[in-house]
């Protein structure tokens, strides 16, 4: 299987065309509404791949959205894809810590 494109509109004007152009990977796009305790509230579309070969993370730029709209996402096999906005390469450093961290927080009752 070639490695799929997203090609993502809103109210049918594209915005993106993403991809991850390795072997291994992953590539997502996912609509998030969040009403916190203070009212706020957000509506946003997020789009992300990985790289697993190399563990590089892209991020292409979140969309905010309103009730009403139309979001498209057509997959594809198009490699003229959208730079993304950023795309980091987590050191093994942030790997350690975040593993830290979240067994500190999920051992705690655990240990002395």
């Amino acid at each position: 299987m070639i490695n799929p494109s997203f090609e993502i509109a809103i109210n049918g004007v594209k915005l993106t065309t993403a991809n991850v152009d390795a072997e291994f990977g992953v590539l997502s796009a996912m609509i998030t509404w969040v009403k916190r305790a203070d009212g706020s509230e957000s509506l946003q579309l997020s789009t992300t791949g990985l790289d697993s070969e190399q563990s590089k993370l892209s991020h292409w730029p979140k969309q905010n959205l309103n009730m009403g709209d139309v979001v498209t996402i057509s997959i594809s096999e198009d490699k003229a894809v959208t730079e993304p906005l950023k795309t980091k390469k987590p050191s093994n450093l942030e790997n350690m810590l975040r593993t830290y961290n979240y067994l500190k927080e999920e051992l705690k009752d655990h240990i002395i």
